[in-house]
């Protein structure tokens, strides 16, 4: 096996990988969970401004979740960090 599946638990992470050799693979539902709490806490402006947000990185995280494998996956990133950098998406939320 290559990958194994969990929260981001560090603990399990590790365990997984030290007793399987696996690499960590986050849960897609955590993730996205994760990352709307997020965009919702943090994003800056009116809940339509937030609503706006959410929608373009949960279509960016769909993007991520279809990579083929971890070239594609890299490649998408870079393509979709790129893309926040110039059209100001990580300036959108508070540190």
């Amino acid at each position: 096996k290559r990958y194994s599946m969990s929260d981001a638990e560090g603990a399990y992470r590790t365990s997984m990988q030290r007793a399987f050799g696996t690499k960590p693979l986050m849960c897609y539902f955590h993730v996205v969970q994760a990352c709307r709490d997020y965009v919702y806490k943090h994003g800056k402006g009116s809940q339509e401004a937030k609503d706006k947000l959410w929608s373009e990185v949960h279509h960016d995280i769909e993007i991520l979740h279809n990579a083929q494998n971890d070239d594609d996956f890299k490649s998408r990133f870079s393509t979709i960090i790129k893309h926040w950098i110039q059209s100001g998406v990580n300036g959108q939320t508070e540190w």
